[in-house]
């Protein structure tokens, strides 16, 4: 038993605690001597090793555990480091020592070998260079009790070289992760922006408000309208009623800076506002790239514009209209072309609640079509207003709507959706983008339900038809799955059977750790056509920052989910995956059967390495190879690290590798052979030497040199300093 001084389970004993501190006095006596009597000073000690004999059938019975690299590669340290051994033998039975001596040993005329009787209170000092330590116990089996310990030279210092090269990635990421999509048809996501409720008004307060688990849903400001001659608790049977009163609320959409896009006050006044919101969000984005409205009056550029929407409230309100307004909605993709001189394909998408997905699928296909006029890049965009009570009350009477006027999404308490305000956009590129990028689009598919059990039930089998197709595209396995966000509007119905068709995908192959499952319509609702453009926001900040977000007012799962018979885990906290890059997939359904399924890659930001400091601390928590050989006598052992006795100027190449397979690290040291630099000297000539060199002795320190000299008759001396070098062959 080791009596570590920091581990309160060991014994206390005031024997133990006195004799312990001898040890420490026999150190502290022969420190001052130790450096010149045997040419390494002592530094330390190790704890003292209690140690009791055993009769024959003890030890048959005793658990000799296994030793750990670890334990082996501290022992082993101990002892190369070691000076002496301290062995204090407390009794009461007598041990017989065997000293013998080393072949190597550094004192001459020494006897072969030296037997001790070591009775109570015999103390035995003894040196690691020149003896070989043996000890039996009591040949009567009486007891025996002792304290060893060594004393330890300092251990040499080591400090890294300039040089460090090889694939540095294994300095950078916590695991390697699915892998990069490759070749030429990559998609890459160069911009982003946002204008949503939960005043998510750029990418770093979205991530934080998901972060910090934000609700979105606000009571109906009597700014918007007023619900109040229209609200009913009467849930059952609404008549003209709504039986919600809240919903997320995105502030401020009835301003507009007309002027910056060149738009007249006229105009601006009878723009719907989603109109509105699709000009600053857009701008937003193509502002990242370096498109303002300035460079865009002096020349055209052949990129695409796509909105996703499906509700105009606007028109069915009582404001003034004009002609050149024109609130089609085939204008509200077409205007932001205009504005920007955008000459590439330019179009509106309705498909109920998975515009905005199928939209920017069609744009990325767009996108990929680098034969004939290839389109620069693609700005793929969704929007959704709730300007009416009267969309609340049709929800109402078709039982759409949540009572809670939250969107519970795999809660039990899951009956209906709410809405919500907002607009997102992103901008890809046909390319890698390494410095430009946020993500990679990997892989996207749309489809449809056909015949269904009715036309607006959720179905299954095309759901899981749909993901299928995004993840061929994307050449990756389900188990590459990270994060899965779901369209989860939180119907009793919609999310048992988007999670069956979840498992039905993963359930191919075994995973390596929990798939994570969460939705942000728990926090912001269902923003209908823009919902899958807000996810699909959501999905590129959770592969930059490689954590999965929670989902809200989770409390009791669905007893119709079918989560059990697949390794997933439903997010109620932020959760950092094991891979500093991974993927996020998302899922959108439209009301009308129409499916999408988009698939996201990314990595962690990585600061600025210390590549010299990490590659230093892997090498220092390494367990140098040590092959003990079945011996324990470690002076037999193949030991391939840093030599413990290492001298000033040894050097050391070392290597990390990592099995590709296993994600083990090893570590290996291989000395080098440095040629030796010319031997420094310094002379003496003067009046003492008739002004002839002569040569001065190297002194006990490095650099210290000293040369005895007589002071001629007249008693003055006058003389110089020579510094030269001598080669030195081997």
């Amino acid at each position: 038993m080791w009596l570590d001084p920091e581990d309160s389970t060991v014994p206390r004993g005031a024997a133990l605690r006195r004799n312990d501190a001898n040890i420490t006095s026999l150190a502290e006596i022969l420190q001052p001597f130790a450096e010149d009597v045997m040419g390494a000073p002592i530094s330390e000690r190790t704890p003292a090793m209690a140690c009791m004999s055993m009769t024959d059938a003890e030890e048959a019975i005793y658990e000799h555990p296994t030793a750990s690299d670890t334990i082996i590669e501290e022992f082993y340290g101990n002892w190369a480091r070691s000076v002496l051994r301290v062995v204090h033998f407390m009794g009461p039975g007598e041990c017989k020592v065997a000293l013998t001596t080393k072949e190597d040993s550094p004192i001459s005329r020494l006897e072969e070998s030296y037997e001790i009787n070591a009775g109570p209170n015999t103390i035995i000092l003894m040196r690691q260079d020149t003896f070989d330590y043996w000890c039996d116990e009591p040949e009567d089996e009486s007891e025996a009790f002792w304290l060893q310990a060594f004393l330890l030279r300092a251990g040499p210092n080591w400090t890294l070289g300039e040089v460090i090269d090889g694939d540095l990635s294994l300095l950078m990421s916590r695991g390697d992760g699915p892998p990069p999509p490759s070749g030429t048809d990559v998609v890459a996501v160069v911009a982003l922006s946002l204008q949503a409720c939960g005043k998510m008004t750029d990418h770093h307060k979205e991530w934080t408000a998901y972060t910090a688990g934000v609700d979105a849903q606000l009571e109906m400001p009597i700014l918007r309208f007023e619900y109040l001659p229209y609200y009913s608790d009467e849930v059952d049977l609404p008549q003209g009623t709504t039986f919600v009163k809240h919903f997320s609320v995105q502030d401020g959409v009835e301003l507009f800076d007309n002027k910056v896009f060149e738009i007249s006050n006229m105009e601006a006044e009878c723009m719907d506002p989603m109109f509105r919101q699709v000009m600053e969000v857009g701008y937003l984005s193509t502002l990242q790239i370096g498109l303002t409205k300035k460079v865009a009056n002096s020349k055209s550029t052949h990129a695409s514009v796509s909105v996703g929407l499906d509700k105009q409230e606007w028109t069915q309100m009582p404001v003034a209209t004009s002609v050149a307004t024109n609130n089609q909605l085939a204008i509200v993709a077409n205007r932001f072309n205009y504005v920007f001189n955008l000459k590439g394909g330019s179009y509106a998408c309705d498909t109920a609640c998975s515009s905005s997905l199928v939209a920017s699928h069609l744009g990325k296909v767009n996108l990929l079509e680098q034969r004939w006029d290839p389109l620069e890049w693609h700005l793929g965009l969704g929007t959704g207003l709730t300007l009416t009570v009267g969309s609340f009350i049709h929800g109402c009477a078709a039982h759409m709507l949540s009572p809670g006027g939250r969107c519970f999404t795999f809660n039990a308490t899951a009956n209906g959706y709410n809405r919500g305000d907002g607009t997102a956009a992103f901008i890809i590129k046909n390319g890698t983008f390494e410095e430009e990028r946020y993500a990679f689009l990997r892989g996207s598919q749309i489809g449809q339900d056909g015949r269904s059990a009715s036309m607006s039930a959720p179905n299954g089998p095309a759901q899981e038809k749909c993901v299928w197709g995004a993840i061929r595209e994307a050449r990756m396995r389900p188990p590459e799955s990270t994060v899965w966000e779901c369209h989860g509007t939180g119907t009793s119905l919609g999310d048992p059977i988007e999670v069956g068709a979840v498992r039905k995908v993963q359930v191919k192959e075994p995973r390596v750790e929990p798939l994570l499952i969460a939705s942000s319509k728990s926090n912001l609702g269902h923003l209908e056509g823009s919902a899958a453009a807000i996810a699909m926001n959501k999905c590129i900040l959770i592969v930059m920052h490689a954590m999965a977000l929670p989902t809200q007012h989770l409390k009791t799962l669905n007893p119709h989910l079918d989560h059990a018979s697949f390794d997933a885990v439903y997010t109620t906290e932020h959760t950092a995956y094991k891979y500093a890059q991974g993927h996020c997939q998302v899922s959108s359904f439209g009301v009308g059967g129409t499916n999408g399924h988009a698939i996201f890659w990314g990595e962690k930001a990585q600061p600025d390495v210390d590549f010299r400091r990490v590659f230093l601390k892997k090498i220092m928590r390494a367990t140098p190879p040590i092959t003990t050989e079945g011996s324990t006598d470690p002076s037999l052992w193949d030991y391939r690290g840093l030599d413990y006795k290492a001298t000033m100027g040894d050097t050391y190449k070392v290597s990390l590798d990592k099995d590709p397979l296993t994600g083990e690290e090893t570590v290996a040291f291989e000395k080098e052979q440095v040629k030796d630099d010319p031997a420094e000297f310094y002379s003496t000539t003067g009046n003492h030497n008739d002004w002839d060199s002569e040569r001065m002795q190297e002194g006990s320190v490095p650099g210290l040199y000293f040369q005895d000299i007589t002071v001629p008759e007249g008693g003055q001396l006058e003389f110089r300093i020579l510094a030269a070098q001598l080669q030195i062959s081997r």
